[in-house]
């Protein structure tokens, strides 16, 4: 009888470590979570995207957490309300960004992503509850006669159009430097831009005198349409990213102090690549920066008559730098 006894007390001793050992366990388990949210006048408080995500996991979200969990949202205002999302989980890090029309709206999908990463479990418990609990509505009454009926609300948009004015700079096309104005018309959606531009040289480049007798010259405009399309990859107060470019246009030259000065206009054509800089003063007011590099199809000589020594040939690679100014509507 007694050694029956000694048997028990031995074997709830060892239930009651195993018990303590598995409490051990589990409280080392529990994790914490760092949320932190730094947004301009106008967004929701801190307090309220930490309560909305404590509602969706359906409890406070340090209880819920498995280990520790750090969130640093950041919040900017320019065409779109966009943030940045920093996470580190245990020795894993994150970085995403998410755009929305309104603030309130990139808050909730801020505090639906951070209680998924802390338990998706709960989120998709929760939600079934709610759903369980949430009850029939009850039937619309009929709307009195003289009260006009709701407009629907206006869907985010999602393509932006673009028109503007600039300056461009060109070297090799001409026999030196050149200067013309122009006009830009084109669209943004999200990454990528396509601009149409058109561009007229305001003066005439001359080329150096030939070395015969005659010292003739050549006074030579340029003007061109470009079709280019760029994919920007930084999306903020700047956008940035690469381009590629296809144009048409014509070179028209003038002969001078030659015994037949003739004039003729010849076509342009050419392949570019480069990129864009946008740097968005408002959501609507922008100012894009491309510089290129020139390839041309085809490079035609120009000479007088009767004489063999060419006055001028565009380069093989030319150089293009555009700036200017436009708007978003």
């Amino acid at each position: 009888m007694r050694e029956c006894a000694h048997i028990g007390l031995q074997s709830l001793a060892f239930a009651c470590c195993l018990l303590a050992g598995t409490s051990l366990v589990r409280a080392e388990e529990k994790g914490s979570v760092d949320f932190e949210w730094s947004a301009p006048a106008g967004c929701p408080p801190a307090a309220s995207v930490q309560a909305e995500i404590d509602e969706l996991l359906g409890g406070a979200a340090r209880d819920r957490a498995r280990e520790h969990l750090s969130v640093r949202a950041t919040v900017e205002h320019g065409s779109l309300w966009l943030v940045t999302l920093e996470t580190q989980s245990g020795t894993a890090s994150g970085h995403r960004t998410i755009e929305a029309v309104t603030c309130q709206g990139l808050a909730s999908a801020t505090a639906l992503i951070v209680a998924l990463m802390i338990d998706p479990d709960a989120v998709a418990a929760h939600a079934g509850k709610g759903k369980e609990k949430e009850p029939s509505p009850p039937p619309a009454p009929a709307p009195a006669p003289a009260a006009a009926a709701p407009s629907p609300s206006r869907a985010a948009r999602a393509t932006f159009g673009l028109a503007g004015l600039g300056a461009a700079g060109n070297l090799g096309v001409l026999p030196g430097p050149d200067v013309g104005l122009g006009a830009t018309v084109g669209l943004r959606r999200e990454h990528w831009r396509v601009e149409l531009r058109a561009a007229y040289g305001l003066r005439e480049v001359r080329s150096e005198p030939l070395p015969d007798p005659s010292g003739g010259y050549g006074r030579f405009r340029f003007f061109a349409g470009t079709l280019a399309g760029c994919w920007t990859m930084l999306q903020s107060s700047v956008d940035a990213g690469p381009c590629a470019e296809a144009e048409i246009g014509a070179v028209h030259g003038e002969g001078s102090h030659a015994s037949q000065n003739t004039s003729e206009t010849t076509p342009w054509f050419g392949l570019g690549a480069g990129g864009v800089v946008v740097i968005k003063a408002t959501s609507w007011l922008h100012f894009p920066l491309h510089a290129d590099a020139v390839f041309p199809l085809w490079r035609p000589n120009f000479v007088f008559r009767n004489v063999d020594s060419p006055i001028f040939r565009a380069r093989p690679v030319g150089g293009r730098l555009t700036a200017g100014v436009e708007v978003q509507f």
